[in-house]
């Protein structure tokens, strides 16, 4: 797995959860 992936994806998820962009 790559650390890029991963906070991709944590990203992606708190975009989702937090919304504020």
């Amino acid at each position: 797995m790559s650390m890029r992936a991963s906070e991709k994806g944590l990203a992606k998820a708190r975009a989702a959860k937090f919304p504020q962009a």
